[in-house]
């Protein structure tokens, strides 16, 4: 039943929610014919999950009404605020604010009894961002100061807070008091610099990255419609280039490793910036961050993208006449595609992130499987380059994909009934940063540090001579 629920889970993050479904069934059916056997805690939360990605949301809720049925003790179970919380999400993706708001007040109950403080700052912000669809500002700015300083019960995992600072920022700003929210903004930015500083390994850094993209896409979204377009491209660069330029420059799977001296003093500045307003505080966190990173070798891409990630107005200078940087920044309710040349900058709105997401999934499915879908693939273009002018006056595309657009094939898109690679040449970044390092390199530099083997390709049958 374990096997089977931990597997399930797994292909559920794998977005392989038909299959997921079939085998968390075994795992829920095998604890309900096994007298004795432990609450399939794993297998229901999977399953309401995997029905959610499928948009069965009635089996989803039938499924958590069960699952609460079948629980052996329902006063002060952790499962039961699990499931509740799994609730109140099938009820956002309905959009029913009001009942989802119910459904994590409940949980909520449970977790503060429990003094799950886990518990109280992820659904917390949850239950501040259901406020705050329902208009309820007052309600959802309570809901969230309460789950940020829940989080300050849990020193070493503050992973929610700036989540949850982004969504206090997003509040503050529809109450009208932006120079607020611009402070939270700030803060948040500190601790996910403070958060990559210190994370144990390359692939810990890119899960952070994957899970704060939301917090740096509100700023990105704020930031942009007051056309502060300089800004608005830092916020994006200074986490996506840090993590792709180390990536590249150190491909070892380094160890965790029990926090050091430094990376404990920046934990406790962490706390102190959570419960403070002090910009001092901030800038003593910076300070502190900036002397760590000058241990890193600032000739190379990690070094250099930590420190000095590139400008707006440099990258444009470095561009051709002929390209166009396209930096996707996917998000809910709309995402945003920033068209860099080198002469201009605009943003343009874009459909959702799940919808563009579920589009470019099912794409690259027919793909792997040898199958044409021209309908799809116009939707795709349409979403994704039809609402950008610039496109059609440039030849050179570099791609600065987020989310699982890293994986889709922008020439296998098609405009008008023909594939774009017919009229376009597509490149793809995984940050503008890594882009104008890379090209700027020094290439004899970069050729001393490796042996180089040229070995040309020999077409000839065996038998035709080298020479005559």
């Amino acid at each position: 039943m374990r096997y089977a629920s931990v597997y399930g889970a797994g292909l559920v993050e794998l977005h392989r929610y038909d299959e997921a479904v079939h085998v968390l069934d075994s795992a829920i059916h095998t604890a309900a014919r096994s007298p004795g056997i432990a609450y399939p805690s794993i297998a229901f939360n999977s399953k309401i999950d995997a029905l959610r990605g499928l948009h069965r949301y009635q089996a989803a809720l039938a499924l958590s009404d069960e699952a609460i049925r079948r629980l052996p003790r329902a006063r002060l179970d952790a499962h039961l605020f699990q499931l509740l919380t799994s609730k109140g999400q099938v009820y956002e993706d309905l959009g029913r604010w009001q009942d989802a708001a119910q459904q994590y007040t409940l949980a909520l109950d449970y977790a503060r009894q429990l003094s799950y403080w886990r518990g109280v700052t992820q659904t917390g912000g949850l239950l501040a961002l259901a406020y705050e669809h329902e208009n309820d500002l007052d309600q959802a700015l309570t809901s969230i100061n309460e789950a940020i300083a829940a989080n300050t019960h849990l020193p070493h995992e503050l992973y929610f807070v700036p989540k949850n600072l982004a969504i206090k920022a997003g509040i503050l700003e529809r109450l009208g008091r932006a120079q607020e929210s611009h402070a939270l903004y700030a803060k948040r930015a500190a601790l996910i610099d403070s958060f990559l500083a210190t994370a144990p390994t390359p692939n810990v850094e890119r899960e952070l990255l994957t899970a704060l993209s939301q917090v740096y896409s509100g700023n990105f979204e704020l930031l942009s419609r007051e056309r502060k377009f300089p800004q608005a491209f830092e916020i994006v660069e200074k986490a996506r280039g840090r993590v792709e330029a180390q990536f590249l420059e150190h491909h070892e799977t380094r160890e965790p490793h029990q926090p050091t001296l430094q990376e404990q003093r920046i934990v406790a500045l962490n706390l102190r910036l959570i419960n403070s307003d002090d910009s001092s505080v901030r800038r003593q966190l910076a300070q502190t961050l900036y002397v760590a990173e000058l241990q890193l070798d600032d000739s190379s891409p990690a070094g250099q993208a930590v420190t000095h990630p590139v400008p707006l107005n440099t990258l444009q200078r470095n561009l051709r006449p002929t390209e166009l940087v396209i930096e996707y920044v996917l998000d809910m309710p709309h995402s945003y595609a920033m068209a860099i040349t080198h002469h201009s900058v605009h943003v343009y709105e874009l459909p959702s992130q799940p919808m563009i997401e579920e589009q470019a999934s099912e794409y690259r499915r027919l793909l792997r499987n040898r199958q044409i879908n021209t309908v799809l693939a116009q939707a795709l273009f349409h979403a994704l380059l039809s609402h950008i002018p610039e496109y059609r006056n440039k030849f050179s595309i570099i791609v600065v994909p987020d989310g699982n657009l890293h994986l889709l094939p922008f020439p296998a898109l098609m405009d008008q009934g023909r594939y774009t690679i017919r009229t376009h040449a597509f490149s793809t970044a995984p940050s503008a940063t890594v882009f104008y390092i890379l090209r700027n390199r020094n290439p004899t530099t970069v050729a001393g540090q490796r042996s180089y083997l040229g070995v040309a390709a020999w077409a000839q049958p065996d038998h035709t001579p080298i020479c005559d």
